[in-house]
């Protein structure tokens, strides 16, 4: 019996004013957080903006110092054909501009770029010079001004009136020190392939107009329709990515291949690092690439992988590393199951990780995931369809490691631990 007692008025003589059950909780309690660090710090997923109208947003969103987000929206506005909206540190949503469809431009959906001075830089895949309506490249300044700074089909050869400076750019853009803009376009250049009118072009914009840097075509050999940004390194050479085309027609593609990755040099000149066949390799790389300082280049697929049949095609997606030879290495087969399918956005690197989203899977309606260089994956959310939106797009990350995206209906923060 004194045993007994001694035992519940201290615990084995350690701490003789705490009871032996008190004193196990706290040590249970040290112990767990201790050894967990997601019981200190969790993932938050955070909803900053739900459109209501049909807006579509699209592209990747900028972010500035100030917390505050810029994006574009394919659809809405006054006239249906698309906005450029900023929402504020304190999650208050404003149309910047809506396009009228006309001479301005219409369904931007590439997002946009800011400089120094506060404008703002993007595409928009339609309207233009009223003949052709093949897109611009336009302007706004800080009080909300639109100027086309060019309308795409203002070079115009051949009997079929191709437009050799390019059509229909998709993708956002890119700008250097002296503020000249670099982009790409889905179609024209020179390889006229009707009814699309060739198979696109890498673009420079300054300002004594547009040069093409690089038509690709013919979309066997070089790939065709590009439909992201270009990454520039210090060297000033372009990466890029074409959907279709390249030449590898071992698997089920179309235009003679299933899209490459593609180098312009700068002096001039492109070269295919890679080209897609479909299969275990992958198959129609996402819109933009992620490059790392030894110069590897990473990226996603749509298709292809070792997974069964996905959405028609053989396997749900890849994550994929290039090394400067051109070598590739698969760093994860989606399945289709909670990992995710269909990636259809660029990547966003930080360290040895790299951020991105699969527009389908988890569970039904896409992922935001992680993967490291050496493999490593991880679902950080799944999207359930309701308010937290579906089909997710490309990521921007800010300096604590918050990652900000878009759904095909909602604006959202991710904060990492």
């Amino acid at each position: 019996m004194s045993g007994k007692v001694q035992h519940s008025t201290s615990c084995i003589g350690v701490f003789p004013s705490i009871s032996c059950s008190a004193f196990a909780l706290a040590l249970l309690v040290a112990l767990v957080f201790a050894a967990s660090p997601m019981a200190q710090a969790q993932k938050t997923f955070k909803l900053l903006h739900t459109f209501t109208g049909g807006e579509s947003p699209s592209g990747t969103l900028l972010r500035d110092s100030a917390g505050n987000l810029y994006g574009t929206t394919a659809r809405g506005g006054t006239s249906n054909v698309g906005t450029v909206y900023k929402i504020d540190a304190a999650n208050n949503e404003t149309v910047l501009y809506s396009f009228t469809g006309g001479a301005d431009g219409a369904s931007p959906q590439g997002g946009v770029i800011k400089d120094s001075k506060g404008n703002l830089y993007g595409t928009a895949s339609g309207g233009g010079l009223p003949t052709y309506k093949a897109g611009v490249v336009f302007k706004l300044d800080p009080t909300s001004k639109e100027t086309v700074l060019y309308s795409f089909c203002s070079v115009i050869q051949g009997p079929l009136q191709h437009c050799a400076d390019g059509k229909t750019p998709f993708g956002g853009l890119t700008r250097d020190s002296a503020d000249n803009i670099f982009g790409t376009t889905n179609n024209g250049g020179n390889d006229f392939i009707p009814p699309n009118g060739g198979s696109g072009v890498v673009f420079e914009l300054n300002k004594l107009g547009e040069t093409v840097l690089y038509a690709l075509g013919p979309a066997s050999v070089t790939g065709a329709f590009p439909q992201g940004s270009v990454l520039r390194d210090t060297a000033g050479n372009f990466y890029g990515t074409a959907t279709q085309g390249g030449g590898n027609v071992s698997g089920p593609c179309l235009v003679g291949g299933c899209g490459v990755v593609f180098k312009v040099n700068a002096t001039g000149g492109g070269v295919v690092l890679f080209a897609f066949g479909g299969q275990s390799d992958g198959g129609m790389p996402g819109p933009s690439l992620a490059r790392d300082s030894a110069g590897n280049l990473y990226g996603t697929t749509l298709f292809g992988g070792t997974s069964a049949a996905c959405q028609g095609h053989t396997g749900c997606g890849t994550v994929f590393k290039l090394d400067p030879t051109g070598k590739e290495t698969i760093l994860h087969t989606f399945t289709g199951g909670t990992d995710g399918a269909a990636p259809q956005a660029g990547l966003v690197m930080a360290g040895v990780n790299l951020y991105g989203t699969a527009s389908g899977g988890g569970t039904g309606n896409g992922t935001v995931f992680k993967v490291s260089t050496a493999g490593k994956f991880t679902v950080l959310h799944s999207f359930t369809g309701g308010t937290d939106g579906a089909s997710p797009s490309s990521l921007v990350r800010d300096g604590k490691g918050n990652l900000y995206g878009v759904t095909s209906s909602t604006v959202y923060e991710l904060s990492l631990p």
